[in-house]
Protein backbone atom coordinates (compact mmCIF):
# COMPACT_ATOMS: atom_id res chain seq x y z
CA UNK A 1 0.00 0.00 0.00
CA UNK A 2 1.43 3.40 -0.95
CA UNK A 3 1.61 6.31 1.46
CA UNK A 4 -1.08 8.11 -0.59
CA UNK A 5 -3.46 5.17 -0.09
CA UNK A 6 -2.69 5.03 3.63
CA UNK A 7 -3.34 8.74 3.98
CA UNK A 8 -6.57 8.67 1.97
CA UNK A 9 -7.77 5.66 3.95
CA UNK A 10 -7.23 7.69 7.14
CA UNK A 11 -9.50 10.47 5.85
CA UNK A 12 -7.30 13.29 7.12
CA UNK A 13 -8.79 16.47 5.70
CA UNK A 14 -9.58 15.21 2.21
CA UNK A 15 -13.04 16.81 1.83
CA UNK A 16 -13.39 19.36 -0.94
CA UNK A 17 -10.09 18.79 -2.73
CA UNK A 18 -9.97 18.74 -6.54
CA UNK A 19 -10.60 15.30 -8.02
CA UNK A 20 -7.31 15.41 -9.93
CA UNK A 21 -5.17 16.26 -6.87
CA UNK A 22 -2.34 13.76 -6.54
CA UNK A 23 -0.04 13.80 -3.50
CA UNK A 24 3.22 11.91 -2.98
CA UNK A 25 6.08 11.81 -0.54
CA UNK A 26 8.88 13.70 -2.28
CA UNK A 27 11.07 10.59 -2.22
CA UNK A 28 8.33 8.64 -4.07
CA UNK A 29 7.40 11.29 -6.63
CA UNK A 30 7.43 10.09 -10.23
CA UNK A 31 8.76 12.36 -12.97
CA UNK A 32 10.34 14.78 -10.51
CA UNK A 33 12.09 17.70 -12.22
CA UNK A 34 15.84 18.05 -11.76
CA UNK A 35 15.29 21.31 -9.81
CA UNK A 36 12.86 19.68 -7.42
CA UNK A 37 15.10 16.63 -7.09
CA UNK A 38 18.04 18.87 -6.07
CA UNK A 39 15.94 20.66 -3.44
CA UNK A 40 14.66 17.37 -1.99
CA UNK A 41 18.23 16.03 -1.78
CA UNK A 42 19.40 19.27 -0.15
CA UNK A 43 16.82 19.05 2.64
CA UNK A 44 17.29 15.30 3.12
CA UNK A 45 21.01 15.89 3.68
CA UNK A 46 20.33 18.80 6.07
CA UNK A 47 17.70 16.86 8.04
CA UNK A 48 19.96 13.91 8.78
CA UNK A 49 18.44 11.83 11.61
CA UNK A 50 15.99 14.53 12.76
CA UNK A 51 12.27 13.81 12.22
CA UNK A 52 11.81 17.20 10.51
CA UNK A 53 13.95 19.87 8.95
CA UNK A 54 14.41 23.06 10.95
CA UNK A 55 14.09 26.57 9.51
CA UNK A 56 17.85 26.99 10.13
CA UNK A 57 18.45 24.22 7.55
CA UNK A 58 17.45 26.68 4.84
CA UNK A 59 20.57 28.62 3.88
CA UNK A 60 19.52 31.09 1.14
CA UNK A 61 23.08 31.47 -0.16
CA UNK A 62 23.21 27.73 -0.87
CA UNK A 63 19.91 27.82 -2.79
CA UNK A 64 20.17 31.27 -4.37
CA UNK A 65 19.07 30.21 -7.86
CA UNK A 66 15.87 28.66 -6.45
CA UNK A 67 14.80 31.56 -4.21
CA UNK A 68 12.34 33.05 -6.74
CA UNK A 69 10.45 29.73 -6.67
CA UNK A 70 10.14 29.56 -2.85
CA UNK A 71 7.49 30.71 -0.41
CA UNK A 72 7.57 30.37 3.36
CA UNK A 73 4.33 29.83 5.26
CA UNK A 74 3.87 30.12 9.04
CA UNK A 75 1.31 27.74 10.53
CA UNK A 76 -1.30 29.80 12.42
CA UNK A 77 -3.66 27.11 13.60
CA UNK A 78 -4.66 23.49 13.66
CA UNK A 79 -8.21 22.12 13.52
CA UNK A 80 -9.67 21.01 16.83
CA UNK A 81 -7.25 19.42 19.24
CA UNK A 82 -5.38 17.56 16.50
CA UNK A 83 -1.85 18.72 15.79
CA UNK A 84 -1.80 17.15 12.35
CA UNK A 85 -4.64 18.99 10.57
CA UNK A 86 -3.65 22.40 9.30
CA UNK A 87 -6.26 25.12 9.66
CA UNK A 88 -4.45 28.03 8.01
CA UNK A 89 -1.03 29.50 7.35
CA UNK A 90 0.35 32.99 6.84
CA UNK A 91 2.39 33.65 3.72
CA UNK A 92 5.55 35.06 5.28
CA UNK A 93 7.53 35.36 2.08
CA UNK A 94 6.83 34.75 -1.60
CA UNK A 95 9.60 34.57 -4.17
CA UNK A 96 9.16 36.59 -7.34
CA UNK A 97 8.18 33.61 -9.52
CA UNK A 98 5.65 32.38 -6.94
CA UNK A 99 4.21 35.90 -6.58
CA UNK A 100 3.92 36.18 -10.37
CA UNK A 101 2.18 32.83 -10.64
CA UNK A 102 -0.26 33.22 -7.72
CA UNK A 103 -0.08 37.03 -7.16
CA UNK A 104 1.77 38.43 -4.17
CA UNK A 105 0.09 37.44 -0.93
CA UNK A 106 2.97 38.20 1.43
CA UNK A 107 1.59 38.78 4.93
CA UNK A 108 -1.84 37.34 4.16
CA UNK A 109 -3.42 34.13 5.38
CA UNK A 110 -3.82 31.41 2.76
CA UNK A 111 -7.57 31.66 3.34
CA UNK A 112 -7.47 35.38 2.52
CA UNK A 113 -5.35 35.04 -0.59
CA UNK A 114 -6.34 31.85 -2.40
CA UNK A 115 -9.64 30.37 -3.57
CA UNK A 116 -11.34 27.90 -1.24
CA UNK A 117 -10.41 25.01 -3.55
CA UNK A 118 -6.76 26.09 -3.60
CA UNK A 119 -6.72 26.40 0.22
CA UNK A 120 -8.22 22.89 0.55
CA UNK A 121 -5.50 21.57 -1.78
CA UNK A 122 -2.73 23.21 0.27
CA UNK A 123 -4.30 21.94 3.50
CA UNK A 124 -4.47 18.42 2.11
CA UNK A 125 -0.82 18.57 1.02
CA UNK A 126 0.29 20.05 4.37
CA UNK A 127 -1.68 17.44 6.32
CA UNK A 128 -0.21 14.65 4.20
CA UNK A 129 3.26 16.13 4.74
CA UNK A 130 2.77 16.14 8.53
CA UNK A 131 1.21 12.66 8.50
CA UNK A 132 4.20 11.29 6.59
CA UNK A 133 6.75 13.48 8.44
CA UNK A 134 8.38 14.05 5.07
CA UNK A 135 8.62 16.61 2.28
CA UNK A 136 5.71 15.99 -0.08
CA UNK A 137 4.59 16.97 -3.57
CA UNK A 138 1.14 17.73 -5.00
CA UNK A 139 -0.02 18.07 -8.57
CA UNK A 140 -3.37 19.39 -9.73
CA UNK A 141 -4.81 21.55 -12.48
CA UNK A 142 -5.91 23.93 -9.70
CA UNK A 143 -2.28 25.09 -9.35
CA UNK A 144 -1.99 26.03 -13.03
CA UNK A 145 -4.67 28.71 -12.83
CA UNK A 146 -6.68 27.17 -15.67
CA UNK A 147 -3.78 27.32 -18.13
CA UNK A 148 -3.66 24.01 -20.00
CA UNK A 149 -0.15 24.86 -21.24
CA UNK A 150 1.31 24.77 -17.73
CA UNK A 151 1.74 21.85 -15.34
CA UNK A 152 2.53 22.87 -11.77
CA UNK A 153 3.89 20.77 -8.92
CA UNK A 154 4.10 22.05 -5.36
CA UNK A 155 6.75 20.73 -2.97
CA UNK A 156 6.23 21.35 0.75
CA UNK A 157 9.08 20.90 3.22
CA UNK A 158 7.89 20.92 6.85
CA UNK A 159 9.99 22.85 9.41
CA UNK A 160 9.83 22.08 13.13
CA UNK A 161 12.05 23.63 15.77
CA UNK A 162 11.01 21.11 18.46
CA UNK A 163 10.90 17.99 16.21
CA UNK A 164 7.25 17.48 17.23
CA UNK A 165 5.04 20.24 15.86
CA UNK A 166 5.39 21.78 12.41
CA UNK A 167 5.56 25.57 12.62
CA UNK A 168 6.47 26.48 9.04
CA UNK A 169 6.46 25.10 5.54
CA UNK A 170 8.80 25.89 2.71
CA UNK A 171 6.94 25.75 -0.59
CA UNK A 172 8.74 25.24 -3.89
CA UNK A 173 6.70 25.83 -7.04
CA UNK A 174 7.83 23.94 -10.11
CA UNK A 175 6.11 24.82 -13.38
CA UNK A 176 6.75 23.29 -16.75
CA UNK A 177 5.17 24.37 -19.97
CA UNK A 178 3.56 21.85 -22.27
CA UNK A 179 1.95 22.01 -25.67
CA UNK A 180 -1.77 21.41 -25.03
CA UNK A 181 -2.13 20.13 -28.61
CA UNK A 182 0.26 17.29 -27.75
CA UNK A 183 2.72 18.18 -30.51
Amino acid sequence: MTSTEVYSAGGLGDVGVPADLVVFRADETPRCSSKMHRIVEYFEEKRGDKPYNQRADLQPKELARFLPFFAIMDVVGFLGTATDLLQDARLRLMGTKVATMFSDGTGKLMSEHFTAEMVKSFQYLANFCMFEKAPSVARSDIFSGGRSSRQVSILLVPFSDDSIRVGQFLMFVDACYVDPRGS
